[in-house]
């Protein structure tokens, strides 16, 4: 079996986790502050996708019971 789905956000959150590793080995300083400005921009990017996913959710009336959520494993529980 395979990985559970990961949100866009939270996609883009390991991005910019991910740079900010690369950014602590960097060998020189254009290249740690490029990697930092790259980790910025994704958790800017990760915010943005989170407000969007966050005003295009399910309305409470016809959201799917938790119980069925949990057995299809709805990617939108990942936010």
């Amino acid at each position: 079996m395979g990985m559970p789905p990961v949100s866009k956000d939270e996609e883009y959150r390991n991005n910019a986790f991910d740079s900010l590793h690369l950014a602590e080995r960097a060998e020189t300083l254009a290249d740690r502050l490029r990697l930092l400005q790259l980790a910025e921009a994704w958790v800017n990017l990760a915010d943005r996708a989170q407000e969007i996913a966050r005003r295009f959710r399910t309305p409470a009336s016809t959201q799917v019971h938790p119980l069925v959520r949990e057995m299809l494993k709805d990617p939108r529980d990942q936010a």
